[in-house]
């Protein structure tokens, strides 16, 4: 009886660790490769995101320009649409001039979540925030030609089950009803 107890604590352990042991690869979206020049559309679509320009079109050159049409520069907001919700998600803005300013907003299934006011090159970090199921990429400046987008980094949020944590937790409950038997 001890035996059939211990293979399924054991089991149970080994299917848990297999579970918490998955971790999710990170994935990059990037704009670093051809074709470069304008895309001739407001939405462009990814297995992972859809990244939509909300006033004007989207163009590529070492990065995504929201390409405002009307002022002939990158200053158009974007909207990017996650197929699942996201973690640890980042991207690098790049080209910034004087007066250049966005507002990332980030949302989640629930609402709102917060945003983050960025007026340089570099990093836009959002991983303080959880489960991000959208973000809205708004040029706040006075001037400036916008900024170009680039390598949106995450994870995605939700993990992935192992069915390797069933025959565990099977063999847990069988042992269990055998001992509640034995000692009836």
């Amino acid at each position: 009886m001890k035996n059939v107890i211990k293979f399924g604590f054991i089991s149970g352990i080994a299917g848990l660790s297999l579970t918490i042991g998955q971790t999710a690869q990170a994935t990059t979206i990037s704009f670093d490769s051809p074709p470069f020049g304008n895309l001739n559309t407001d939405t462009l679509a990814f297995p992972e995101a859809t990244f939509v320009s909300t006033d004007g079109l989207l163009t590529t050159n070492q990065g995504l320009c929201a390409y405002n049409t009307s002022d002939l520069n990158c200053q158009a907001d974007l909207a990017v649409n996650f197929t699942n919700a996201v973690n640890n998600l980042s991207f690098t803005a790049n080209g910034f001039d004087t007066g250049d300013e966005i507002t990332v907003d980030a949302f989640g299934i629930s609402g709102f979540l917060g945003n983050v006011v960025f007026a340089s090159n570099g990093l836009v970090d959002l991983s303080a925030f959880s489960n991000v199921s959208a973000i809205n990429i708004q040029f706040t400046g006075t001037e400036g030609a916008g900024f170009l987008y680039n390598d949106f980094i995450f994870d995605e949020a939700s993990t992935i089950p192992t069915p390797a944590l069933l025959p565990g937790l099977i063999g847990m409950g069988l042992a269990a009803l055998r001992k509640r038997k034995q000692e009836d």
